[in-house]
């Protein structure tokens, strides 16, 4: 009881501090902007050292990955760093050894991601990229010192009275730590968050990253946590329907209409890909009672693949550059319009999406085989042009056509549709995307084969030809 109630004072004096020394700063003239910008960075950097010590021992210590994967994420965070405006926050990166999904950020530029986190996003770049980006942005906009300074009903006075004033106390900035402490866990404002949403996207954008990789990092999040998983980051980062519904329509601006001179001068043909990249499938396509129907050849076996009995009709069906899928876009059995990922035995019989009403006309892969843009038809006729990634469930408008699309093409100008009222092709440019290339990659350490084969040597010709096989030589290394 007594050292209990020491706290109580210990903290409670703490706060009376705070608050006699904003009393005596307002008796104070004014001191210069620099010096005052000088000195609240000097309290964020002090709060944050303290609140970051009390987080590491709350939630395990530091988590070091395997190198290969450290060398990713260090990258990722560097270009971030990169991209960040404020020059007067050095950044630096903890990954928090515990199994809940979360992430934040303290004032001073200390960012936090959690095993648990890494390890369900499986490295994904684009969803690190952008977890990273959102919570760097918290520390751009100062969201920390904000929330902590109407938390103890001061105002921002406060922390530059507390440098002002060279009040490095001990007992002040520890209160102030364990406020923030509890801070991230209840999360900051709503404001606050939708802020840093909007900063975020635009830093990893800046830094090479695809803006979807926010939808597509908020669409993962909401998958593991309908999965019951331990999350902490939804209770830290709330209202994630309207968070959602704000980044895709964000996402939506970076794609820009391509000016017709420039699709007038593409001359990279459109050229389905009925090949099976791998080799064994050849696509075909035939019509039916007024139906396309789609004929899949298999070359290796020299038959004919019943894949396409699970569709009436099949408007357009690409493989994956990877050879892993073939996106089919039709119609079921029960005329439900969809777009299926099947994989190389016709297996997935479930739709990626699918439509109660209108059509699927065409789709087209991204060269990496991540992500998959379509046209889809409403009733009244229009066509929009919609973008996901394969293992995502939002999809993010990035063009309209009007009416009718025959084809679909995303080359290195970026996504183009051919429009059939006016015999034209049109299009919009795709975000850069910088591939994460370590600077120091990790070297590939190749074993030597020392399993002996035997030696053959061929004698003669035609029918008196001899093939003699004799037993291997082993020399040990």
């Amino acid at each position: 009881m007594r050292n209990s109630s020491g706290g109580r004072a210990n903290h409670s004096a703490a706060a009376l501090l705070i608050m006699a020394l904003v009393a005596f700063l307002l008796m104070v003239t004014s001191v210069a902007a620099e010096e005052e910008e000088v000195k609240l960075n000097t309290f964020e950097k002090s709060i944050g050292e303290q609140a970051a010590e009390q987080i590491l021992q709350q939630y395990g210590g530091e988590y070091y990955p395997p190198f290969p994967q450290y060398v990713v994420i260090d990258e990722i965070f560097q270009r971030l760093d990169g991209a960040a405006q404020r020059r007067d926050v050095e950044y630096t990166l903890t990954i928090l050894n515990t199994p809940q999904i979360n992430a934040f950020a303290l004032p001073g530029g200390y960012i936090f991601l959690t095993r648990g986190l890494l390890q369900h996003m499986n490295g994904d770049p684009q969803a690190v990229a952008a977890v990273l980006g959102h919570e760097i942005a918290h520390v751009e906009l100062r969201h920390g010192v904000q929330a902590l300074a109407r938390q103890l009903g001061l105002t921002l006075l406060v922390e530059l009275g507390l440098i002002f004033f060279d009040l490095y106390n001990h007992d002040a900035v520890r209160t102030a730590g364990a406020v923030l402490v509890e801070m991230t866990r209840s999360g900051w404002s709503r404001e606050a968050e939708f802020e840093a949403d909007a900063m975020g996207m635009d830093l990893a954008v800046k830094a090479g990253f695809d803006p979807m990789g926010s939808v597509y990092a908020m669409d993962f999040l909401r998958q593991l946590e309908r999965g019951q998983l331990p999350m902490a980051w939804f209770r830290s980062h709330p209202d994630e329907v309207e968070r959602q519904t704000r980044l895709q329509e964000q996402a939506t601006s970076y794609w820009e209409p391509i000016p017709s001179q420039t699709l007038a001068e593409q001359t990279t043909p459109y050229t389905a890909l009925v090949q099976d990249p791998l080799g064994r499938y050849t696509l075909s396509f035939e019509e039916h009672h007024g139906a396309h129907n789609l004929r899949i050849w298999d070359g290796q076996n020299a038959e004919y693949r019943s894949w396409p009995e699970h569709f009436s009709e099949v408007s357009a069906a690409h493989w994956s550059p990877d050879g892993q899928y073939l996106a089919v876009a039709g119609k079921d059995t029960r005329s439900h319009a969809g777009i299926w990922l099947l994989d190389r035995y016709g297996r997935g019989q479930t739709p990626w999406r699918q439509i109660p009403a209108g059509e699927f006309l065409s789709l087209a892969w991204e060269s990496s085989g991540q992500r998959l843009v379509y046209a889809r038809a409403a009733e009244d006729g229009s066509v929009d042009i919609k973008l996901a990634y394969i293992g995502g469930q939002t999809d993010v408008l990035v063009g309209s056509a009007g009416r009718g699309v025959e084809k679909l093409l995303w080359n290195e100008k970026g996504v183009l549709w051919f429009h059939q009222p006016g015999e034209q092709w049109e299009g919009v440019s795709v975000p850069g995307v910088t591939p994460v290339r370590p600077a120091f990659p990790v070297p590939r350490v190749i074993a030597p084969d020392f399993r002996p084969r035997p030696e053959v040597t061929v004698e003669g010709e035609g029918d008196d030809t001899i093939f003699r096989i004799r037993r291997p030589s082993i020399v040990l290394p």
